[in-house]
């Protein structure tokens, strides 16, 4: 009687390394790709989020007869933060004026800026650590709402009141027409 063994062949050595290369390839395309969808929808949330302070802006000069001047008018336990703890503020010197506070938590900072006829809401963090694209926008009481979102690393941060160089531009530096007025600059 003889016995019969089965001999057990593992991979070889070629099989293995063409295996662990398209797995690194694999996630090599992936990664880049999931990078720019969660920066997307992260911009999404920061659109919505200033279409609602919008809103919201509108809905209080209704009520009120005057645009919103603190966070307490627009957003009930949402106070304004030291901005010079901001690394934004502090490290990439951003326009901080103490009016801002944090958003989607920590992602991005969130600033409004008014005047009598009009709201402007600007939402960035220049940090390469996130990488998101930023998000801006303005409610005038006769020219109604704009919002503009880039989708590049550019953003503009501040409210755009004033000379040429506070004009808001885009992506490819054209003029940015917000609430009725090019490029953002009041009169």
């Amino acid at each position: 009687m003889s016995v019969k063994t089965k001999e057990l062949n593992g991979f070889s050595l070629i099989e293995l390394v063409i295996v662990v290369s398209v797995l690194a390839i694999l996630a090599a395309i992936a990664i880049p790709s999931y990078s720019s969808i969660v920066r997307k929808a992260r911009q999404s949330v920061a659109m919505a989020f200033v279409n609602q302070i919008l809103k919201a802006a509108a809905v209080h000069n209704i009520d009120n007869g005057q645009l919103p001047t603190s966070w307490d008018d627009l957003i009930t336990g949402n106070s304004p933060i030291d901005s010079s703890k901001l690394e934004s503020c502090s490290k990439y010197n951003s326009r901080c004026s103490g009016n801002q506070t944090m958003f989607l938590n920590g992602q991005y900072i969130i600033e409004f800026y008014t005047r009598s006829d009009e709201i402007r809401v600007s939402v960035w963090n220049p940090s390469p650590e996130y990488k998101n694209h930023h998000v801006w926008g303005c409610y005038n009481i006769k020219n109604g709402s704009n919002i503009h979102t880039w989708n590049t690393e550019k953003y503009f941060q501040g409210p755009a009141w004033g000379d040429e160089n506070t004009r808001i531009t885009g992506d490819n530096d054209e003029k940015i027409d917000m609430c009725g007025q090019i490029g953002g600059v009041g009169e």
